[in-house]
C-alpha cells in the first residue's frame, strides 16, 4: 500500500510540474523534434544513398532487407546513422533534465539561459569517453518514442505477424528474444538515473553510472512502472484521437454524396494529420519522461532543484543577450538551410521522412471512368480523383501539332475512320468526341498537348505515351519542344512502345524521365540505357520481376489494373506506380495498407467500399 501511495505521489507531481512548464519550453520540444527529424532525412538519405553505391543495391525493401543487412557495409552505415541519432536524442535529454533540475528565477529570459546552460553541455556530450552515453540513449529510443512505436507495428501488422510467426517456428529463439527484452528494460531502468548525475551533479560518466545503479537498486519495478504507466497512458490517448477522428468521419462520410471519393480524401488528409498529432504526442512524451525521471531522481535522493543564478550587471546582462542571440542566429541559420535541404527531398523526392516509398496512382488516359478518354474533361476528372500521374496517348497531325489521341484512327470514338496524321489540326477540331461517352460532355474537342499542360500545370503530372506513325521525322522534336515551352520536364515522365523514340528524347533531353513499354516480357532487358523505368502489363509482374528491375535503380510501372486485390499485391511487391482506370479505387487500397486491419474494416463499413 506504501508503495502505491509513492508511486501515485510521483505520478501527481510529474503531471503538476508538466502543468506548470512554460509554453516556450513546450514549443522548444515541438519544434526540436520536428527540426530533427527533417534534419536527419537528408542526412540519412545521403548515407543511404551512398552505401548503396558501394554496395551495388539500388533499393531496400522489406523483402530484401535481411540480405542487406549481412552486408558489413549497409551495417556499419545503420550504426553511424543510429549514432547520429542517438546524438540528437541525447542534446533533447540534456536540455529537458537541465530545466527540470534547475530553479529559474526569471522565466522572461529562461529560454535563453537554459539555451545557454544546454550549449555547455554540447562540450561533454561529444567528448569521445563519453560515448558510452550516446549508446545508452540508443537502447531508450523504443521507450522514450513509445507511442511511435506501437503505431508502426499496429499500422504494419503483416510484419508484426510475419515476425510473431517466426519466432513460434522456433521456440528457443522466442524464449532468447524475450529474455534479450527484459534483460534490455531491466539494463534501461538501472541506469535511468545517469542523466541527473551527469548533467545536474556533473560527475563523470563511470560515477553517474555507478550512482545510477546505486540509487535504483531495490526500486526497479516501481521505476519501470512509473515509466510504463506515463507512457500507456500517452497510448490510450493517442487511440481516443484516432477512435475520435474515425467518428466524426462517421458522421461527415454520411453527409458526403461520393463515398469513394470520400475515402480517398480521409486517407489522404489523414495521414498528414497523424503524422502531426504523433509528433505533438512524442514531444510530450518526451516531456514527461524525462521530468518524471528528474522528479524520481530528487525524491529518492532527497535533493531540491538547484538555483540557476545570473549576475544581474547591465554590462553583464547586455553581453549575455548579445552572444546568446548571435549564438541562435548562427545555429538557427545552419538548421535552416537543412530544413529547405530536407523540404525539398521530402516534397520533390518523396521521402516520405524516410518511410517506405508511396506507390504512385495514374489515372489511364486522364479519367476514363469519369470523362471520355484523352480529353481536357478527363484531365479535370483525375485531378478531382487525386491521382499523382495522368496517362494520355499522343500523336502528331498532318500539321505538325501534338494532340490526344489513342488509336490510330478516330472510328472507335467519333464514328468517321480519319487518320490523325493525315488530317490537319482544323479538320479534326470538328470531330465530337465526347458524346459516344454520355450527352453531358457532347461538343468535347480533342485537345492539343499545349492545352493540357497547360491545364495540368500545379495540379497533376503528365505520363505521355508517345504513339508514332512513323510517317513524321520530327515528332519527338516537336514534343520536347512542347513540354520545354511550358516547363513541365519535372512534371511529366515519357513512355512509349517504340525504344527508338525513347533514344531520341533522352539525346534531345537527358532530364526527361522516359519508360519503354512492355506488353510481353521475356530476356533481359533490365539494362536499357534509354529507360528510366519500365511499364509493364500486369500479368507479367512478380516480386522477382520487380527486384531485377530495382536493381538497376529503374522503376516499375504497371498497366492497367482495376481489380482491389492485385492491387493489394502489387503495393505489397513495391511497384512504382499503378496504372489504372479507378484511381480512387488504387488510392484507397495504397493508403488503407497504412491501417491495421480493424480500422480498414471499419472504413469499408463506414464509406460502404
Amino acid at each position: 500500500m506504501v508503495a502505491i501511495k509513492k508511486f501515485i505521489k510521483i505520478l501527481k507531481d510529474t503531471i503538476s510540474s508538466i502543468k506548470d512548464t512554460p509554453n516556450k519550453l513546450l514549443i522548444f520540444e515541438f519544434i526540436f523534434k520536428i527540426m530533427t527529424t527533417l534534419c536527419l532525412v537528408p542526412i540519412m538519405a545521403f548515407l543511404f544513398d551512398f552505401v548503396m553505391k558501394i554496395t551495388g543495391y539500388n533499393y531496400i525493401t522489406s523483402r530484401n532487407v535481411l540480405q542487406c543487412l549481412q552486408n558489413p557495409k549497409i551495417l556499419l552505415i545503420l550504426l553511424l546513422i543510429l549514432v547520429i541519432f542517438s546524438y540528437a536524442l541525447l542534446m533533447e535529454i540534456s536540455t529537458l533534465t537541465l530545466f527540470y533540475g534547475h530553479k529559474f528565477e526569471n522565466n522572461k529570459v529562461f529560454v535563453r539561459r537554459l539555451f545557454l546552460l544546454s550549449l555547455r553541455q554540447l562540450k561533454k556530450i561529444f567528448k569521445p569517453k563519453n560515448i558510452g552515453l550516446v549508446f545508452y540513449v540508443a537502447c531508450l529510443i523504443p521507450i522514450f518514442n513509445f507511442v511511435n512505436v506501437m503505431n508502426y507495428l499496429f499500422s504494419h501488422m503483416e510484419i508484426s505477424s510475419y515476425v510473431y510467426r517466426q519466432l513460434l517456428k522456433n521456440p528457443i529463439i522466442m524464449i532468447l528474444v524475450l529474455a534479450l527484452l527484459c534483460g534490455l528494460v531491466y539494463f534501461v531502468m538501472r541506469y535511468l538515473f545517469v542523466f541527473c548525475f551527469f548533467f545536474l551533479d556533473r560527475k563523470s560518466l563511470s560515477q553517474s553510472y555507478k550512482k545510477s545503479v546505486e540509487l535504483s537498486k531495490g526500486r526497479e519495478f516501481k521505476i519501470i512502472g512509473c515509466i510504463l504507466c506515463a507512457n500507456v497512458l500517452y497510448f490510450i490517448f493517442y487511440f481516443l484521437i484516432y477512435a475520435g477522428i474515425l467518428a466524426i468521419v462517421t458522421v461527415g462520410a454520411k453527409l458526403f454524396g461520393n463515398q469513394r471519393l470520400a475515402l480517398a480524401i480521409f486517407l489522404s488528409v489523414f495521414n498528414i494529420s497523424n503524422t502531426t498529432v504523433l509528433w505533438i504526442i512524442a514531444s510530450l512524451e518526451m516531456v514527461t519522461n524525462i521530468c518524471m525521471i528528474v522528479h524520481m531522481y530528487l525524491r529518492f535522493t532527497k535533493k531540491k532543484k538547484r538555483s540557476y543564478t545570473f549576475v544581474e550587471r547591465k554590462d553583464a546582462t547586455k553581453r549575455f543577450v548579445v552572444n546568446t542571440k548571435r549564438m541562435m542566429i548562427i545555429i538557427g541559420t545552419i538548421v535552416l538551410v537543412v530544413q529547405v535541404v530536407a523540404m525539398y527531398m521530402v516534397i520533390c523526392d518523396g521521402y516520405d521522412l524516410l518511410q517506405v516509398q508511396q506507390t504512385k496512382v495514374t489515372s489511364h488516359r486522364g479519367s476514363s471512368v469519369s470523362a471520355p478518354e484523352n480529353s481536357l474533361s478527363s484531365i479535370h476528372a483525375a485531378v478531382e480523383d487525386m491521382a499523382d500521374y495522368a496517362e494520355i496517348d499522343v500523336q502528331e497531325t498532318k500539321d505538325g501539332i501534338i494532340v490526344l489521341f489513342h488509336d490510330s484512327n478516330t472510328k472507335r470514338i467519333t464514328g468517321k475512320k480519319w487518320k490523325i496524321y493525315k488530317k490537319n489540326y482544323e479538320d479534326l477540331l470538328t470531330l465530337d468526341i465526347g458524346k459516344w461517352f454520355s450527352e453531358e460532355f457532347e461538343g468535347e474537342r480533342i485537345p492539343t498537348l499545349d492545352e493540357v499542360m497547360k491545364v495540368a500545370k500545379g495540379k497533376i503530372k503528365l505520363n505521355i505515351e508517345l504513339k508514332p506513325s512513323g510517317t513524321q521525322k520530327d515528332f519527338e522534336k516537336k514534343v520536347v519542344e512542347v513540354i520545354e515551352e511550358n516547363g513541365f520536364e519535372d512534371d511529366c515522365i515519357i513512355s512509349s512502345f517504340s525504344y527508338s523514340s525513347l533514344t531520341k528524347i533522352k539525346k534531345m533531353n537527358h532530364n526527361i524521365k522516359t519508360g519503354y513499354i512492355l506488353s510481353a516480357v521475356y530476356g533481359n532487358y533490365y539494362d536499357l540505357e534509354y529507360a528510366d523505368f519500365f511499364s509493364l502489363e500486369q500479368s507479367f509482374v512478380n516480386e522477382k520481376v520487380v527486384v531485377e528491375i530495382h536493381k538497376r535503380g529503374k522503376e516499375v510501372h504497371v498497366w492497367t489494373v482495376n481489380d482491389k486485390k492485385r492491387m493489394e499485391e502489387l503495393a505489397q511487391i513495391g511497384v512504382d506506380s499503378i496504372i489504372t482506370d479507378d484511381p480512387v479505387k488504387a488510392r484507397n487500397v495504397i493508403y488503407s495498407r497504412k491501417f491495421p486491419i480493424y480500422s480498414r474494416n471499419l472504413l469499408n463499413l463506414i464509406f460502404d467500399y
